[in-house]
């Protein structure tokens, strides 16, 4: 699968997880190494955003997801944000777990993982529920 990015195509690894798929549960670490799951089907709603890298326009996007959210009635919402790697930094976002894929089986699983080149090893942006 091809993806664009400024002026670059980028390919991912796998193909992602498809609709209407069991997602994997899956450990990851923030970056105090403190673990915590995400996926699999523990009879709640789960919101789980990757991303390539952190930033301002995330951050808001992400602020216009909870507002939706709350606006719906559907606060209880589990929300993580997940990276592949410690070069990002914990946004700190109140109500958002902050999750690293340090073993690498979120990617594998999820198959979001952006091939070698400009991005290579960094996750694609996407959303899962």
């Amino acid at each position: 699968m091809q993806i664009r990015y400024r002026s670059s195509i980028l390919e991912l690894e796998e193909l992602p997880i498809d609709i209407g798929y069991a997602s994997e549960k899956v450990e990851l670490k923030n970056h105090s190494d403190t673990p915590f799951n995400v996926g699999g089907q523990d009879g709640f709603t789960q919101l789980i955003i990757t991303t390539p890298f952190i930033d301002e326009e995330l951050i808001t996007q992400m602020g216009e997801i909870d507002t939706l959210l709350s606006l719906n009635a559907l606060d209880a919402t589990a929300k993580a944000l997940v990276v592949a790697t410690t070069a990002h930094v914990d946004p700190s976002i109140e109500g958002w777990g902050f999750g690293i894929d340090r073993d690498e089986a979120f990617g594998d699983y999820y198959g979001i993982r952006l091939r070698p080149g400009e991005l290579g090893g960094e996750f694609a942006k996407a959303l899962f529920i």
